[in-house]
């Protein structure tokens, strides 16, 4: 009885880490496709972001 409570808690520690994997693993997508945008925006395009100066803040 006590190793089955055992097991059942650990299979439920493993289902809860395998959420957080698969959460984290989107989570690394995303930043790295962010990362990638960025990489071709500088080197491909030229672009950079704009120094505070060249910022021109339109209100309606």
């Amino acid at each position: 009885r006590v190793l089955f409570v055992e097991l059942s808690r650990l299979e439920k520690a493993r289902d809860e880490l395998n959420i957080e994997f698969g959460r984290l693993q989107l989570e690394q997508a995303t930043v790295a496709e962010s990362n990638r945008i960025d990489q071709v925006a500088r080197l491909r395009l030229g672009m950079k972001f704009p120094e505070a100066a060249d910022v021109v803040v339109v209100r309606p």
